[in-house]
């Protein structure tokens, strides 16, 4: 065989084997993007680095069309009955602007504390603050609100539902029919 046939059949040698290779890496990739659904602007967790205020790791918990709503799991506090207080995001599809606020800027995510009863199924919203970027990152749209309202009940399938159940459910607050509460005269 003469220099030029070697050497010919080196470089096909060497073109199939990269070929092989890209093959390889290639192909897990792609049938795992087919066979997954991914929505890189609503994705299942979030993680916000610091030294943003709302730093956190953030799990998705229920969405509706006009939202996506996470939850922050390391911020729950459990209360000595069967409440809870935790914080909560919600990124918007698009971008949002407050009717009844002075503030003239978008926001397109908000950050909530609320008060949950996983007994009673109810959520009470103290305190809101406005993002202009979406996933808490940016300056806030206004100063933040202060929320003076009763406890609203959730609806059946609402994200609220849902996130009460995910809420009481991290803290082992699951089962509404048996409550656990305090019997502070037990101990007199």
């Amino acid at each position: 065989m003469n220099k030029a046939a070697a050497s010919d059949l080196d470089a096909k040698i060497q073109r199939g084997f990269y070929i092989t290779v890209g093959c390889v890496i290639a192909l897990p990739i792609l049938i795992y993007g087919i066979f997954t659904k991914q929505y890189p602007t609503d994705p299942d967790f979030i993680y916000v680095p610091a030294p943003n205020l709302f730093a956190a790791k953030w799990e998705k918990v229920g969405e509706s069309e006009t939202f996506s709503q996470y939850l922050n799991k390391s911020k729950i506090i459990k209360n000595n009955d069967q409440t809870i207080s935790v914080l909560v995001m919600r990124n918007f599809s698009s971008s949002k602007s407050k009717k009844d606020s002075f503030s003239t800027k978008p926001y397109r995510s908000e950050v909530a504390s609320i008060e949950i009863d996983c007994f009673h199924k109810t959520f009470e919203t103290t305190k809101i603050y406005l993002i202009t970027g979406s996933f808490a990152n940016g300056p806030l749209a206004e100063e933040p609100q202060e929320i003076f309202a009763n406890p609203l009940p959730a609806k059946s399938g609402s994200v609220g539902l849902q996130l009460i159940d995910s809420a009481c459910t991290a803290v082992n607050y699951s089962n509404p029919a048996k409550p656990s509460r305090i019997n502070f005269m037990q101990d007199i």
